[in-house]
């Protein structure tokens, strides 16, 4: 899972969970969701990271 904090080491990883007020609301290969999420709040954690998304590939 990943957390507010730690968005900038998703990259590392094949697969990422994003969890919201308790629910996972995303969960998938890295890569689509650092690059092309499908929620709103994985887009602002991606946007918040101080990293343009080419960065955050793997």
């Amino acid at each position: 899972m990943v957390g507010r904090l730690e968005f900038g080491t998703a990259a590392t990883a094949a697969r990422i969970a994003v969890p919201d007020a308790g629910e996972l609301i995303e969960q998938g290969p890295a890569q689509q969701a650092l690059t092309a999420p499908r929620h709103g709040f994985t887009a602002s954690l991606v946007a918040g990271s101080g990293r343009p998304a080419a960065d955050l590939r793997p």
